[in-house]
């Protein structure tokens, strides 16, 4: 009983002392959120799904990873105008690279919808890449995509519950830019 109070004590607390902020992905606003103190604070970060069994996803991290997710972020920030410029000169209309992956592991959350009974995985870490191509239905535009996928995702508590990759998309520098200003 005493470990239950506590629990519940610890998670009132975490609530209350989350930020929320949103960033634009895909024309779509995004939720990430900061809970914890500024000495320890988590980021979670609402992801798309390439699974279409479970389509809700929000990655977390802890401080330490946070700040290295951000500088890599930055330094995404100035390979991505590189390659966007690379490709607008060279008339470049279907290209795929891997530009690095994350020097850290992350927990995934994953579930069907929110508010569904969900799965963490603890195991995966972050690719970084870059993608031209026209990804719209119906659309002749080239899109210049810088995409950060997680692994393909186990649950830590039931390895037969299995997601595909989670995903960060970001196609223009302006989503970048207010991503790592938040």
């Amino acid at each position: 009983m005493k470990t239950r109070v506590s629990f519940l004590l610890l998670v009132i607390c975490a609530t209350m002392n989350a930020q929320k902020m949103h960033f634009t992905m895909l024309d779509e606003v995004k939720e990430a959120n900061i809970s914890g103190t500024p000495e320890q604070y988590d980021l979670s970060i609402e992801s798309i799904s390439y699974d279409r069994t479970y389509d809700y996803g929000v990655i977390t991290l802890d401080k330490k990873k946070t700040e290295q997710f951000i500088a890599d972020m930055k330094e995404l920030r100035s390979v991505y105008l590189s390659y966007v410029q690379t490709a607008k000169e060279n008339n470049v209309e279907s290209y795929q690279r891997e530009i690095g992956k994350s020097d850290f592991r992350v927990n995934v959350f994953f579930s069907i919808g929110k508010g569904y009974k969900g799965y963490i995985n603890t195991r995966s870490k972050l690719t970084y890449k870059f993608n031209v191509g026209q990804f719209l239905t119906g659309s002749s535009e080239t899109i210049n995509i810088l995409m950060i996928n997680t692994d393909r995702l186990i649950s830590s508590g039931r390895s037969t519950v299995v997601s595909d990759n989670h995903a960060l998309l970001f196609y223009n520098i302006e989503e970048i830019d207010e991503f790592i200003g938040r």
